[in-house]
């Protein structure tokens, strides 16, 4: 699986918030997100990461939690 070629698609959480995300890289098991709607608490195996140069919310996600617990929406294929 070229999980580089997801840098650039959007994802949505799938568990009942609304929550989006786009992949900013890819950093061996786990990806990078820049997200709107997170919340003041994260869902389980989020891990927040400080706000990015642009101000941007920015999260660390699991490739297997992505995969399972998010869908696709579109952007780079």
């Amino acid at each position: 699986m070229d999980v580089a070629a997801w840098i650039g698609s959007v994802w949505s959480f799938r568990e009942g918030r609304v929550l989006l995300g786009r992949v900013k890289s890819v950093e061996g098991d786990r990806a990078v997100l820049s997200v709107v709607g997170l919340g003041p608490v994260p869902p389980l195996g989020v891990e927040v990461l400080p706000l990015d140069a642009g101000g941007s919310q920015c999260v660390r996600v699991p490739l297997l939690s992505l995969l399972s617990r998010w869908k696709r929406m579109g952007g780079a294929t």
